[in-house]
């Protein structure tokens, strides 16, 4: 099945987005609807044994060092500033607002960080309905 949807993916001869990624694997995997209970099942436990019964993720990299860089969009962050003006976003809400974009030398010169994260300057817009699932993502203008 993955060297079938390589192929597919390669005969789209261009530059490929996540929706191509997607569309390809759904074309040639039979799954209509994730089962969550046998994911669960599978799932790797970590802490005491018959007692935490919870998976856990460690923060990390999922890839190697490329094309794209997390960032934080400023519109983002002035929302949390309007509703707690007095906390630093913790780590959840860190990793449910990054996204990546590609980088350009100007991103490496923005100051103002959140986490540890450079937060974006306005020179990024970003494309997403959270109701439709669809959208281009982060992208410069």
């Amino acid at each position: 099945m993955a060297q079938t949807w390589i192929e597919q993916l390669t005969a789209l001869n261009k530059p490929l987005h996540q929706k191509d990624l997607t569309n390809q694997f759904n074309s040639i995997c039979e799954v209509t609807e994730y089962d969550y209970a046998k994911a669960e099942e599978r799932a790797c436990f970590f802490g005491v044994p018959k007692k935490s019964g919870l998976w856990r993720t460690r923060p990390g990299m999922t890839r190697g060092e490329g094309y794209t860089m997390p960032v934080i969009l400023r519109q983002d962050l002035d929302e949390w500033k309007k509703s707690k003006p007095t906390q630093d976003p913790n780590q959840d809400w860190i990793r449910k607002h990054e996204v990546s974009i590609p980088i350009r030398e100007q991103a490496l010169k923005w100051n103002d960080r959140v986490g540890g994260i450079r937060v974006a300057d306005e020179d990024i817009v970003y494309d997403y309905n959270e109701e439709t699932r669809e959208g281009t993502g982060a992208k410069w203008r």
